[in-house]
């Protein structure tokens, strides 16, 4: 009992001092490594490609760099909370209802099968796809000629996806809808801005919104 006791007391102080020497050894190298890696990304940051892309996409530097794209900020950033546009109403027929089915071979039976729907739908009527509607707010919103005749500076609109999207209630075919949509934020980009747009999908005669959606466009000078 006693040997392997020992044993245990010299394999361990062994094996503190192999650890210490380790460390001598590999502390130099590890140092060197860590002094190439930070010259490395200093070198990195301060080239042209990572000052173009990187440093150039810093709101305070593009507003400077751009006068056009700081009097835009200036101008939208004073309507930043406000409704801004409230569209016409736009029917949905059963006719668009069918084409949008037909491209994207959502044909379920609650879209395009009226005497189905009459019988076996809550809605007692076909229903036009939550990814249709959606697909309609460019046209109802009008966010390209909105923003490109309200500011003569402006020369491209894009989008850039959406942040949050529910569909709350049906439309039905046949049925109207509208948007209204409002300016909640806006952010200074390079050569132009960045809108967050929250858009309200209302359904005519209905309390239920067909879609709530935030959406972000930049728009360029």
């Amino acid at each position: 009992m006693v040997n392997v006791v020992e044993y245990i007391r010299v394999a361990g102080q062994k094996l503190q001092d192999n650890q210490s020497q380790l460390k001598e050894i590999l502390e130099p190298q590890i140092r060197e490594i860590s002094d190439l890696i930070s010259a490395k990304i200093t070198r990195t940051k301060t080239s042209y490609w990572w000052r173009q892309y990187f440093e150039g996409l810093d709101s305070s530097n593009a507003l400077i760099q751009v006068p056009k794209a700081k009097q835009l900020y200036d101008a939208l950033q004073a309507c930043a909370g406000e409704e801004i546009h409230t569209s016409e109403w736009f029917e949905v027929d059963q006719s668009r209802i069918d084409h949008f089915a037909d491209v994207t071979g959502d044909d379920q039976w609650i879209h395009v099968d009226l005497d189905r729907a009459k019988r076996e739908s809550p809605y007692r009527s076909t229903v036009a796809h939550g990814f249709l509607i959606l697909s309609l707010l460019p046209k109802l919103t009008d966010t390209t000629n909105l923003f490109t005749e309200r500011y003569s500076d402006v020369r491209m609109v894009m989008n850039c996806g959406l942040d949050h999207v529910r569909f709350p209630g049906p439309v039905k075919s046949g049925a109207r809808i509208r948007t209204r949509m409002t300016l909640s934020g806006v952010t200074p980009k390079k050569k132009g801005v960045e809108l967050a747009l929250s858009i309200l999908v209302e359904v005519e005669n209905s309390t239920r919104a067909g879609c709530v959606a935030d959406t972000v466009v930049r728009i360029y000078v």
